[in-house]
C-alpha cells in the first residue's frame, strides 16, 4: 500500500466513472457487442461499491454479484451467438421487428439485461440491494443513489430496445429454438431470477 492515499475515495471515483460510462454510452451503440461490453462496464462499477465499503457485508455483496454476473453474462452471450448464428444479427437495427419470430429467446435476452439493471424479483435486484446495504452501513450514501439513477437510463434502454424488437410484423415466419437451446435459456434463467 502507498502511503497518504485514501483507497476508497479512489475506488469511489473509478466506481463512479465506470457506472456512468456504463450505462449512458449504451444509449448511443448500435452493435450488440458493444453494448454488452457497456453493461459489464457499468457491473464492473457496482462491483467496485462493495470495496469502497472494505467491510465483510461488502466482500459478501461482491461475491454474490459476480456469481449473478457470471449467469447474466453467460445468458446475454448465449443469446447473441444464437442472433449471430439464426439472424446474422449483430446490430440493434438487425434485430428490428424479430421478437415475435422466436419470443422466448428475445424475451430472456431483455431479461438478462433487465436484472443486471436491477429489476425487483431478480438475482441483479437482490445483488444491487446487498452492494446498497455495504456501502449505506459504511456511510457512503452518494455511489448507490447513482448506481440507482444509472439503472433508469439502462431501463429507459431496455424500453427502446423492446420497442425496436417487438414492434411491427414479423418479417419472417417463427424461428422455433431447438430444444438444446430452450434448455440452456432455462438453466441460466433460473438462476437469474431467484
Amino acid at each position: 500500500m502507498i502511503p497518504g492515499i485514501n483507497w476508497s475515495a479512489l475506488i469511489s471515483v473509478v466506481s463512479a466513472g465506470s457506472i456512468i460510462v456504463g450505462s449512458t454510452v449504451i444509449l448511443w451503440q448500435k452493435n450488440l457487442e458493444k453494448i454488452f461490453a457497456f453493461l459489464l462496464l457499468h457491473q464492473a462499477g457496482n462491483l467496485l461499491i462493495g470495496l469502497t465499503s472494505a467491510s465483510t457485508e461488502g466482500t459478501d455483496a461482491v461475491i454474490y454479484n459476480l456469481i449473478v454476473l457470471l449467469i447474466q453474462m453467460t445468458g446475454i452471450l448465449f443469446c447473441l451467438s444464437v442472433f449471430e448464428q439464426r439472424y446474422r444479427a449483430m446490430t440493434i437495427d438487425d434485430l428490428k421487428q424479430k421478437g415475435k419470430n422466436s419470443p422466448i429467446l428475445f424475451f430472456s435476452f431483455l431479461f438478462f439485461i433487465s436484472s443486471i439493471a436491477g429489476l425487483p424479483l431478480s438475482a441483479g435486484f437482490s445483488g444491487r440491494m446487498l452492494l446498497v446495504y455495504a456501502s449505506v452501513s459504511n456511510d457512503l450514501f452518494w455511489l448507490p443513489a447513482l448506481s440507482i439513477l444509472t439503472s433508469l437510463v439502462i431501463f429507459y434502454f431496455i424500453f427502446r430496445l423492446t420497442y425496436e424488437i417487438f414492434s411491427g410484423k414479423p418479417a419472417i415466419n417463427e424461428i422455433n429454438l431447438e430444444t438444446h437451446h430452450k434448455f440452456i435459456l432455462l438453466v441460466l434463467l433460473l438462476p437469474a431470477i431467484l
